[in-house]
C-alpha cells in the first residue's frame, strides 16, 4: 500500500508544471473614470463612463474588459478585449462587443478600439488621456497604433505598464 501511495505522489509531481509557468504579465493597463465631458467643455459625468482592464501574459494571451457608457439615450458597450499594444506610455486595446447599443444599434459583435496614454501619476504631471470608442473591422490589429486623438481625462487615471 505504502508503495502505491509513493507512485502516485511521484506521478502526480512529476506532471505538474512550476508554480507560475507562463503565468507572469508582460503589459498591463488600467483605466477608470467619468469620461471626457470636461475636456469636452461639459460637466464631469455627462457621458457616464470609461473603464478598461487588460493583460498580456507572457504565454501571449490577451484578456481584459472594456466599458463604455454614452451620454444620455446613446447606448454604451461592454467590450472582451483580445488585443492589446504598448508603446511607451500608450497602449492600444481592441475586442469584440458583448452587449452594447450604438444609438439604436446593437453592438453585439462589433470589433472596437481605443487608445489611451499614462501621463504620470503626481500631481505636477499632465493628465491622463484616452480616445472615443472606435468601431473597426473585423480585421484589425491594435498593434497597428493609430493615431487616434487623445483627450484629456482630469478626473480619471491611466495606468500603462
Amino acid at each position: 500500500m505504502k508503495s502505491k501511495f509513493l507512485f502516485v505522489i511521484a506521478s502526480s509531481c512529476a506532471l505538474a508544471q512550476p508554480l507560475g509557468a507562463n503565468a507572469g504579465v508582460e503589459n498591463q493597463v488600467h483605466v477608470g473614470g467619468p469620461d471626457v465631458c470636461e475636456a469636452l467643455g461639459d460637466n464631469p459625468g455627462c457621458d457616464k463612463s470609461f473603464s478598461l482592464t487588460a493583460l498580456t501574459m507572457s504565454n501571449g494571451k490577451t484578456m481584459g474588459q472594456f466599458q463604455d457608457g454614452f451620454g444620455g439615450d446613446s447606448g454604451g458597450h461592454h467590450t472582451q478585449i483580445d488585443c492589446l499594444s504598448v508603446n511607451g506610455n500608450n497602449a492600444w486595446v481592441s475586442g469584440i462587443v458583448k452587449h452594447g447599443m450604438y444609438g439604436d444599434q446593437d453592438a453585439t459583435g462589433w470589433r472596437i478600439a481605443t487608445r489611451v496614454a499614462d501621463n504620470g501619476h503626481n500631481q505636477e504631471a499632465p493628465f491622463d488621456q484616452i480616445s472615443f470608442s472606435w468601431v473597426v473591422g473585423e480585421d484589425f490589429d491594435c498593434h497597428s497604433q493609430p493615431d487616434w486623438q487623445l483627450m484629456d481625462m482630469p478626473r480619471g487615471q491611466v495606468s500603462v505598464r
